[in-house]
């Protein structure tokens, strides 16, 4: 059967036209679904955008809140403070809310985007807890332990010391948890926050918590020592022993003026400070023990306490110096605190200046010089009455000293205590300050925290000593220069190191100082500094091979368990360095490098 030409070629048309129909449908369907695409990123882009700019503006005022809980803390208005930081955490916690909107989750799909978002949402979890964790429970102790009760005319407040101690410990765990999360999210920062944060404000907050945490790390280890001073509040009686460096000795100086520290029912005061021939025993107390040993390699100076510091182990000093005080006045001492002059600029540094008796100025740049240098050439110039300045000079050095604690006393405050802090982690590492204690048990942690002036006890820790001490009466430390130098360690075939090491012993006093000076500051050598050398090896290690500039003989010996070299008759001429060089080797199985325990010289306040 044959078909009608007329009805295919309808057919045809027909099908052709729902063709077109159903391609022009899908063009239009395809079209609509592109418009919606486009419609919803836009949108998206547009609640993103009021999304951000809603997230700047909140973490603005979250940091104005901050700011001001932490204005607060410092003005004391505790009730001001933790209404602050509640207004923070809740703008944090409406923060972390819209960053979990749909809008955000869509943004997520972009990985680089979804690790901004996750990094901010985990900064503000950061925030919270530093709120909750740090800074509230800080305005619950000032609140309870308010800062202006720590000092009346009794003296400080031992309690309520012992209270931020007690706090600090209480937020070792909390603090190092922040410092870890802080330390992890810091790469990750650079990102979506610069959309929230332009104005930088979160990361000055993160710079707070991330200074508040080294301010910790920096105190912590000293927290047992304070603690261990201030005895739970209990009574304690401590020599404070300003060590004059002028004339300088092994362990520091000669303590020409201690003063005292006296805790009390709950109080601490500083009292005055009197010349050494007012306060210690004329000799050592036969219960001191002076070994034959000590009297061969310290040349029998241990027998007057004054001297005991030619023993450069300030354990052994300090147990001398208050055996000698308890000895003329039949009280017993607890501890013994040691500050050469350095201290004292350090202090003047943070409360100003002092001007003494006769009208010298003691300022925070110039107090170690005036007081080791410019107050002998000013009153012991030749020509000068010797014993009227000398009696002079002790009066003023003791005045110094009493005027600077006073200053303390009346200027402390604990917002600067991380500078205190500073002063001492400072001092401790130098030997400028140095804490022995009565107690055997306190000695040790004295000894463990590293501010006891001990001699190294500690076979892991490679450290070599380098003490010198003039014997001849004159006020040459200021001019004394202690320079070392230690080379590149050998690695020996029993595990041991071997280093090359150089000491340098330089008098810097000039000819035109000579001509000006009196016998009293210069000695019997006309500027030449007679004096002794000790040198010892690191626990557990050797000393060997010694050649000198002066070809001086130097002595082998053992002393505390350690070996040593040394020498009782050096002599140092003016800018003629005396160069010593020697081998050092360490303990076996002891991979620190070697580092030198010096005695401390005023050469960098020149």
């Amino acid at each position: 059967m044959e078909t009608d030409p007329k009805v295919n070629v309808q057919h045809h048309k027909k099908a052709s036209l729902e063709k077109g129909k159903r391609k022009k449908k899908i063009i239009i369907i395809i079209s609509v679904c592109v418009l919606f695409v486009i419609i919803s990123g836009l949108a998206v882009g547009v609640i993103a955008l009021n999304s951000a700019k809603s997230l700047k503006k909140q973490a603005s005022e979250a940091t104005r809140e901050l700011q001001v809980s932490m204005e607060c803390i410092k003005a004391q208005d505790y009730d001001g403070a933790n209404t602050a930081i509640n207004n923070a955490e809740e703008l944090s916690r409406s923060m972390q809310s819209k960053l979990n909107q749909p809008v955000w989750k869509v943004l997520s799909i972009n990985s680089s985007l979804r690790k901004d978002i996750n990094a901010v949402k985990e900064l503000l979890d950061v925030l919270q807890t530093a709120s909750g964790d740090v800074i509230k429970p800080l305005i619950a102790q000032m609140s309870k332990y308010p800062i202006s009760d720590l000092k009346n005319e009794k003296g400080f407040n031992v309690g309520i010391l012992l209270s931020y101690i007690d706090f600090a410990d209480e937020m070792d765990a909390k603090i190092s948890n922040l410092d870890s999360r802080v330390d992890e999210l810091l790469p990750k920062m650079d990102g979506i926050i610069k959309l929230i944060d332009k104005e930088g404000k979160f990361a000055k907050y993160k710079d707070m918590m991330t200074g508040l945490s080294t301010q910790y790390d920096e105190l912590k280890e000293y927290l047992p020592t304070f603690r261990t001073v201030l005895g739970n509040g209990e009574n304690r009686f401590y020599l404070l022993v300003a060590q004059n460096s002028s004339e300088i000795r092994a362990a520091g100086g000669f303590p020409g003026s201690i003063g005292t520290i006296q805790i009390q029912d709950g109080f601490l005061e500083i009292g005055d400070f009197q010349s050494v021939y007012k306060v210690l025993s004329n000799y050592t107390p036969t219960t001191a023990g002076v070994t034959e040993t000590e009297k061969e390699v310290f040349d029998d100076w241990m027998k007057l306490p004054r001297d005991a510091g030619y023993d450069p182990d300030f354990t052994r000093t300090g147990y001398i110096w208050a055996l000698s005080y308890e000895s003329r006045n039949q009280k017993h001492v607890d501890g013994v605190i040691s500050l050469s002059p350095t201290i004292l600029q350090d202090v003047l540094s943070l409360f100003g200046e002092i001007t003494l008796s006769d009208g010298t100025v003691l300022k925070g740049d110039n107090a170690a010089r005036v007081l080791q240098y410019d107050l002998y050439f000013k009153y012991f110039s030749k020509g000068t009455d010797s014993q009227k300045s000398n009696d002079l000079t002790d009066a003023l050095f003791a005045e110094s000293a009493n005027k600077t604690m006073d200053l303390f006393e009346s200027n402390f405050n604990f917002k600067d205590a991380k500078n205190y802090f500073s002063i001492f982690s400072k001092g401790a590492q130098n030997r400028t300050i140095m804490l022995w204690m009565a107690d055997e048990q306190e000695e040790q942690l004295m000894i463990e925290s590293g501010s006891s002036g001990a001699l190294n006890t500690e076979k892991n820790n490679a450290v070599a000593g380098v003490y010198f001490s003039c014997n001849d009466p004159s006020k040459l430390g200021w001019f004394l220069d202690i320079n070392t130098e230690v080379g590149d360690g050998v690695v020996n075939a029993d595990g041991t190191h071997t280093y090359d090491v150089k000491v340098i012993l330089n008098n810097t006093i000039s000819s035109e100082e000579i001509n000006k000076a009196d016998g009293y500051i210069l000695g019997n050598y006309n500027g030449a500094m007679k004096g002794y050398v000790h040198l010892f090896a690191p626990t557990g290690g050797t000393i060997s091979n010694f050649e000198s500039s002066n070809n001086m003989r130097i002595v082998d010996a053992n002393y505390q368990g350690l070996q040593l070299g040394y020498c009782l008759n050096m002599k140092i001429y003016p800018n003629n360095p005396v160069e010593i060089t020697y081998k050092v080797t360490t303990a076996a199985e002891v991979n620190a490098p070697l580092t030198i325990s010096a005695t401390p010289t005023l050469q960098n306040y020149r």
